[in-house]
């Protein structure tokens, strides 16, 4: 059985000018798909690591959608491909461990304990470390520093100096009269817990 296509659009309800307006709109998006592809291969060229979602406001393309704009860029294998970081960060290996000396200490006023950790940010394939002191009971960043090698006369030592700059008046015990092994100074040094180093 055969049919004229004015017969058939008129069955299926649409008219032969719909049809024509139709593959136009499709032709053109489809310019705009291949256009918008090579500027975004253009971009990943320049910048290798950036992501579809950045690139996608970088570009900010009209009559596509941020989530059809991702899955084009899937079809042309342009997911950026993440590398999985091994890198150790809690390297116990030849760490002296000492007694826990606030074992049963109720912390109830500032500056009785403070705490200290290390951290690292990737800069530009650069590493960089941020030493940072904090109070126990405020919470508060008492000391910080940053450097560019992980050795204690650039990372916890530097950030002690601004902790003691700020909170002037502190009292240290000295290394003999602490019941534990000595470090050499002046890496040993323990707050003492008295009325003086209330904030």
């Amino acid at each position: 059985m055969t049919c004229s296509l004015n017969v058939f659009y008129q069955v299926i309800g649409i008219t032969k000018q719909g049809v024509h307006d139709m593959l136009n709109r499709l032709m053109l998006k489809k310019g705009l798909i291949s256009q918008l592809m090579k500027l975004a291969k253009e971009i990943r060229k320049d910048h290798p690591t950036m992501g579809m979602r950045e690139m996608y406001f970088k570009l900010e393309p009209n009559g596509i959608g941020r989530d059809n704009f991702e899955n084009l860029c899937i079809e042309q294998n342009m997911k950026v491909k993440r590398s999985k970081n091994f890198r150790k960060t809690t390297n116990s290996e030849g760490v002296i461990r000492f007694p826990n000396l606030l074992e049963g200490l109720e912390v109830n006023r500032a500056n009785q304990v403070w705490q200290s950790d290390i951290t690292y940010y990737d800069l530009k394939g650069k590493f960089y470390y941020i030493t940072l002191i904090q109070d126990t009971f405020t919470k508060r960043i008492v000391g910080h520093n940053c450097s560019k090698r992980l050795t204690t006369e650039q990372t916890t030592l530097p950030s002690l100096r601004k902790a003691l700059q700020i909170r002037k008046g502190l009292e240290f015990l000295e290394p003999q009269t602490v019941n534990r092994k000595p470090c050499p100074p002046p890496y040993d040094l323990i707050a003492t817990t008295g009325s003086n180093l209330d904030a």
